[in-house]
Parts: C-alpha cells; structure tokens; sequence
C-alpha cells in the first residue's frame, strides 16, 4: 500500500499539471499506512504535506480525515498540544455544523479521555446522544467507536459489550480487520474488568 502511494505522489510530481487534490489524497493515504506500521515521524510528515494541499481544495472530508490522522499520530508522540491545535483547524475549517465537525468533536473527546479527562468526554457522548441499539449508520461509526471507550471508562461494561459486538458485526462483514482487531482488544479489556469486578465483589 504504501508503495502504491508513493507511486502515485510520483507520477503526479513528474505531471505538468498540477493535481493538489490527488496528490493530497496520496499523501494522506501514505500518512495513515505509516502511522500504522508505527513510523510516526514520516507520517506526520506525509498527513501535514496532505492538509496543506486539501485545505483550500473544498473537500471537507479528506480534509478531516487527515486531520484526524495526524491527531492520532501526534497524541501517539506524546504531543497532546499539537494533536488539540490540529483538531482546532480543523473545525474552523469545516465550520460550525455537519457530519464532519461531529467527527472532529469526536476525535476531540477521544483526545480528552486518552488524557485522563474522562469527564470531558462523558458531557461530548451525553451531547452527541448515542445509544447502543442504534443503527450503525457507516458516516457515524467513529463516533461510536469514540463512545465505547467512554462507557468502559465509566465502568459501564454490559453497555461497552453489547456495542462492541455489534461494531465487530459490522467490520467482519465489511472486512475490515484493522478494525476488527482494534475492537476484540477492546472487547478483552471489558471482559477482564468484568471479571475483576466479579471476583472483588
């Protein structure tokens, strides 16, 4: 994949026309691989080189996602000021309503709970008004990715449960398995609080 990438970011250099929203695509694509083989440094790189050539492109979408990316990269280096100041661009960016900005309040109380402010993120879930038997739309499934881990942080482990399986549902239909595993590791952590809570009790 991620030599894919950097054919693409290649061919489109070597063009005699400039394509800024391909190329921003690329670029954040690359980010991502990166930031998931754990090579933090150059996916910041790449996802910074994507923002600057999507953010006057008006397309809110990739914008966020990598803005996104690059919060998740930076709160994994231990810059929690940075990965704020990229959330906080991001929503000047995108404005004050629509789907993307409730992805970046998201992204934002992730960072809150990632921090210890556990608080921060229950008042962003109460807000948002999620529920475990919703309809997993596909738009709103980072959300309620975001939301699970609110519930396990609040010792709510039968809701966290129930969610978890049917996010899980959903990725293994539509195999995705990064995601896939990201959930049973999250599903694992809840059965074991469960069972602490079980033998304390």
């Amino acid at each position: 994949a991620a030599w894919h990438c950097r054919e693409v970011i290649r061919v489109i250099a070597a063009s005699a026309e400039p394509y800024p929203a391909q190329s921003g695509l690329a670029q954040m694509s690359l980010g991502i691989v990166l930031g998931e083989w754990n090579q933090l440094e150059d996916a910041a790189t790449h996802l910074r080189q994507s923002l600057d050539l999507q953010q006057y492109q008006g397309n809110p979408y990739s914008f966020v996602e990598s803005s996104l990316a690059l919060a998740r990269v930076q709160q994994a280096q231990n810059d929690g000021p940075a990965a704020w100041q990229t959330l906080t661009l991001a929503e000047r960016v995108v404005g004050e309503t629509g789907q993307q900005r409730s992805l970046i309040l998201a992204a934002r109380a992730l960072l809150h709970l990632r921090q210890g402010h556990l608080e921060e993120s229950i008042q962003w879930s109460t807000a948002a008004g999620l529920g475990v038997d919703d309809i997993l739309f596909p738009a709103r499934e980072f959300e309620y990715r975001v939301w699970v881990r609110v519930l396990l942080g609040q010792g709510q482990l039968e809701a966290a449960l129930h969610l978890l399986t049917r996010l899980r549902a959903v990725a293994e239909t539509q195999e995705r398995f990064g995601n896939v595993i990201e959930l049973l590791v999250l599903e694992a952590l809840a059965h074991k609080a469960k069972g602490e809570r079980r033998d304390s009790a």
